[in-house]
């Protein structure tokens, strides 16, 4: 896919991701929102070497706050987006993937 948010550079490894999803953060921190809906994940699989895609994520988080989203490639985390910090998205360095953070929103990256 052209002009995605990520591109994968290491042609040997395929792109398993997880979406660690946008969770709320309650007061107490001792229960997990029931509110969380995720409703579809796109995670195009495999990525050539080279080419870029776009990673979707679609959810509702109900009443509650989104506290963080995370992406992660072979259990390890890539990106993450928690809006109450400074600065709001992170990037971390991975073999095989540049990241195109100003095309990230809530849903997509």
């Amino acid at each position: 896919m052209s002009g995605g948010c990520w591109r994968n550079r290491d042609a040997t490894t395929p792109l398993l991701l997880l979406l660690i999803a946008a969770q709320a953060l309650l007061a107490d921190c001792k229960t997990f929102p029931a509110s969380l809906q995720i409703h579809s994940l796109h995670v195009p699989t495999p990525v050539s070497k080279g080419d870029s895609a776009l990673l979707r994520c679609v959810y509702e988080l109900g009443s509650e706050p989104l506290y963080a989203v995370k992406w992660y490639k072979d259990e390890r985390e890539f990106f993450r987006y928690v809006p109450e910090t400074e600065p709001a998205m992170k990037v971390f360095a991975r073999n095989g993937l540049d990241v195109d953070v100003s095309s990230h929103n809530c849903s997509e990256m």
